[in-house]
């Protein structure tokens, strides 16, 4: 796309740039060219400013470049509206003119180019200024490759995994079995405990290994413990 823009004419409209002139015509365009030098790094469009110097101008139409925007004076005894309009009419591409003057504006129309008044391009350009450089969000795509090509962190299992697994499940299942026949489990209080040392201490118990559980017996107690892997028998 190629931006057409009536420079004082946009200048003179914004309130951000017309305080600029105040001070000079060249303050007024340093600001207007650093402000579009802006845009254009956020937006590769071609843009081309004409300033009107037909009373105070050089004889002959003067063009200059500066920061990648195209400007041009016209040359004494023509306006830069005559500029815009031979630009229009001389081209077919893609043209945005950028003024608030209603003739240029509906000359642009009448050969089919957009338009847009001065403080309408004011805004578009300022909102989008505002934004963040980098507001586009990754493409899912993009990051689903890359997540694809990372290294896998992953073990791969060992080569007789299926034979473990297998030899687990039988454990388990003649674990379970085994269990079938067994008491429900329980915990010995804290008491108990005591109870069980001091008496191995004192010699009146023996206590022999097993898995199977606790058996307590004495003449006053009758204990079954799974819990504490024990038998117990009291010695008389």
């Amino acid at each position: 796309m190629h931006i057409l823009i009536d420079g004082y004419n946009l200048i003179r409209q914004s309130i951000n740039l017309r305080r600029f002139e105040r001070q000079s015509l060249e303050a007024g365009r340093k600001a207007l060219i650093a402000w579009l030098s802006e845009y254009r790094n956020r937006k590769d469009h071609r843009i081309t400013v004409v300033f009107d110097s037909w009373e105070s101008g050089q004889p002959q139409e003067e063009r200059d470049y500066f920061s990648g925007i195209h400007i041009i004076y016209s040359g004494r005894g023509v306006k830069a509206d005559d500029v815009l309009k031979r630009i229009t009419a001389s081209t077919d591409e893609e043209i945005l003119m950028v003024s608030s003057d209603h003739e240029i504006a509906s000359y642009a129309t009448r050969r089919g180019k957009a338009t847009l008044s001065s403080l309408e391009f004011e805004s578009i350009v300022d909102k989008l200024l505002a934004a963040p450089v980098n507001n586009e969000s990754p493409d899912p795509k993009d990051e689903d490759e890359e997540e694809d090509n990372r290294p896998s962190t992953k073990k791969d299992p060992p080569a007789d995994f299926p034979a473990q697994k297998d030899r687990l499940k039988q454990k388990l299942k003649n674990f379970k079995e085994k269990s079938k026949d067994q008491p429900p489990r329980s915990k010995l209080s804290r008491y108990e405990m005591n109870v069980i040392i001091s008496r191995a201490r004192c010699g009146e118990l023996t206590l022999v290994p097993q898995t199977a559980g606790l058996k307590m017996n004495d003449h006053h107690h009758n204990f079954h413990r799974n819990s504490f892997n024990f038998l117990t028998s009291f010695s008389q």
